[in-house]
C-alpha cells in the first residue's frame, strides 16, 4: 500500500478531517489534499512530511522492505492512560545537537543496531560510519534533555523517527532513566553524517514521584542534508 492509500484509508477509518490532521501536523490542509487527490506525486512526498501526517493522524508511520507503508500505533500507547499535564511540566527543554563525540553509556542502542544492519546488507549507499561508533570522534548527533520544570522526572520516553531521504524510515524509543529537577542528560541518537536524513521526535511521557504519568512537549526535528 502506498502512502497516499494508506493516509487516505486511516483518515476514513478514524473518522478524522483534514483540518484536524493541518492542526496537529503542521502541514497546511492545500497540501493534504494535494496528497490525498494525487496531485502531489507519491516519490515527492518528503519523508518528514509522512511522518508528520502520520503523527497527525495519532500513529507512527512505518514503511517495510518492499516499499509498504504501515500506520501503526505508537510503541508506548499501551501504557497506562495520562494522566492530565500539572502546572510547570512544559518546563522541558529539548534539542538535537551535531557534531557530538558517541557516548558508549547513553544511547539508542536499537537505532544503532538499525544502521549496522543497514550498512551489512547495503540497503543504504554512502552509510559507511557506522563502525566507528565507538571510536572518539564528533560526528554524532544527540539529544540534549534539560529539566526545568521543578520536579523530579522519572522514566522519560520520547518516539523518535528517523526518515532517510532514499528509503529506509522507522520509529523507535528514546529512553532517560532518571532526571531530576534542574539537571541536564544527553543521549546519543544518530549518526550526524552521510545520506540526508530527517530526525522527527514526537510528544514524550514522564513518571514522576508518585507513578503519576504525564505528558512533556518535546516535539522538535532535525534535518542533516547530507555530507559531501
Amino acid at each position: 500500500m502506498t502512502f497516499r492509500e494508506q493516509f487516505q484509508t486511516e483518515i476514513q477509518t478514524q473518522g478524522i478531517s483534514v483540518a484536524d490532521v493541518a492542526k496537529a501536523s503542521g502541514i497546511s490542509k492545500g497540501a493534504i489534499y494535494n496528497i490525498l487527490n494525487g496531485t502531489t506525486e507519491e516519490d515527492r512526498i518528503r519523508p518528514s512530511t509522512r511522518h508528520a501526517l502520520a503523527q497527525g493522524c495519532r500513529r507512527s508511520l512505518e514503511i517495510d522492505s518492499d516499499g509498504t507503508h504501515r500506520f501503526v500505533l505508537p510503541r508506548l500507547a499501551d501504557r497506562p492512560p495520562v494522566e492530565p499535564p500539572t502546572p510547570g511540566r512544559e518546563g522541558v527543554r529539548v534539542v538535537l545537537v551535531n557534531g557530538r563525540t558517541f557516548r558508549a553509556d547513553s544511547h539508542v542502542a536499537d537505532i544503532f543496531n538499525w544502521l549496522n544492519e543497514l550498512e551489512e546488507t547495503d540497503s543504504l549507499a554512502g552509510l559507511d560510519v557506522v563502525d566507528r561508533v565507538y571510536q572518539k570522534r564528533s560526528e554524532f548527533l544527540s539529544l540534549v534533555m534539560e529539566n526545568d520544570t521543578g520536579e523530579d522526572l522519572r522514566s522519560v520516553e520520547i518516539p523518535i523517527s528517523i526518515a532517510y531521504d532514499s528509503g529506509p524510515n522507522k520509529t523507535f524509543s528514546c529512553r532517560i532513566p532518571q532526571l531530576d529537577s534542574g539537571a541536564k542528560a544527553e543521549m546519543t541518537v544518530q549518526v550526524g553524517t552521510g545520506p540526508p536524513y530527517t530526525v522527527i521526535l514526537q510528544d514524550g511521557w514522564a513518571f514522576l514521584p508518585g507513578d503519576i504519568r504525564g505528558s512533556i512537549s518535546t516535539q522538535t526535528t532535525y534535518r542533516h542534508r547530507g555530507s559531501l
